[in-house]
């Protein structure tokens, strides 16, 4: 009876074990557009901003090493891509590219009837340029 009983709960565990261990298959679709591939890869930040009508994002990406021009380094600059959609709705959208910066950094954005204000930070730590990006409202 005993013996019965320890090759209940090992069957019982064996089979427990199974049930979780069993993994689900998935089918995923690969995205064809490289462009867009290698955007996604590339990616450093993503932030969204709160605004009146609308949605307001950033996405900072890298570009291939040693694209900061920088001597005897393999620093990457940087692009940043705003995206402004209208009424949060994401199918009524424009998209804007400020290229090439190093060490970018968005600090704030503000807004005014107009106009969205998209203030950045850019360059070398010691030597750093600060600029107002202004982006018209949809």
């Amino acid at each position: 009876m005993k013996n019965t009983f320890r090759k209940t709960v090992l069957l019982l565990t064996v089979c427990a074990i199974a049930q979780f261990a069993h993994s689900q298959t998935t089918l995923t679709q690969k995205l064809e557009n490289k462009e867009f591939s290698n955007l996604l890869g590339s990616i450093d930040s993503y932030t969204s901003y709160p605004v009146k009508l609308g949605s307001l994002s950033t996405i900072i990406n890298y570009n291939e090493s040693g694209s900061a021009n920088m001597p005897e380094t393999d620093e990457a600059s940087q692009n940043l891509i705003i995206t402004v959609c209208a009424d949060g709705a994401p199918t009524d959208c424009n998209s804007f590219i400020f290229k090439d910066k190093y060490n970018l950094k968005v600090t704030r954005v503000t807004e005014d009837d107009k106009l969205y204000h998209v203030y950045v930070e850019y360059g070398p730590a010691k030597k750093r340029t600060k600029e107002e990006l202004l982006i018209a409202k949809p």
